[in-house]
């Protein structure tokens, strides 16, 4: 099954990818690979949630912001190559804005982990880091990049 079809029976549809923020390319195909810079839970524009992780966003709140990055930067790579391209995802990077006291970053990163691998398949499984951080971009409670495999 076509991961386009995978998102749309899951209920989830691409939103229009997201312009960048600054300075940089949020899309890089090199050698086989493509990167994607850091993205935030854009949603029509707006961040989805904002604040810290455990103090002014619930676990819950987290995770939707996770899948969300996760359908951004889908969108990217759905509008810059085809989905169809994607042989394996090797890499996603978490940084989570979190309240000391907060240590479920793992969770937080299992819900966009679990949406790769559903879309996937044994193709989405790879590797991965959560790291809580003290501040995000206009107060982002999230922001991930990601590294892709391309068909040859």
């Amino acid at each position: 099954m076509r991961p386009e079809d995978v998102l749309k029976e899951l209920g989830y549809k691409l939103p229009e990818p997201p312009e960048p923020r600054g300075f940089y390319l949020p899309f890089l195909e090199i050698r086989g690979l493509v990167f994607i810079s850091g993205l935030l839970p854009l949603k029509e524009g707006s961040l989805l949630h904002k604040g810290k992780v455990g103090r002014d966003l619930t676990l819950k709140e987290a995770e939707e912001c996770a899948i969300q990055i996760v359908l951004n930067c889908l969108s990217i790579l759905h509008s810059k190559i085809g989905l169809h391209r994607i042989d394996h995802c090797v890499r996603i990077n978490g940084y989570l804005q979190t309240s000391e006291d907060f240590t479920e970053h793992p969770q937080v990163l299992n819900a966009a982990s679990e949406l790769v691998v559903k879309v996937f398949g044994d193709r989405g499984r790879h590797t991965r880091i959560a790291v809580g951080v003290a501040s995000l971009p206009m107060n982002s409670p999230i922001e991930m990049d990601f590294i892709w495999s391309l068909k040859d």
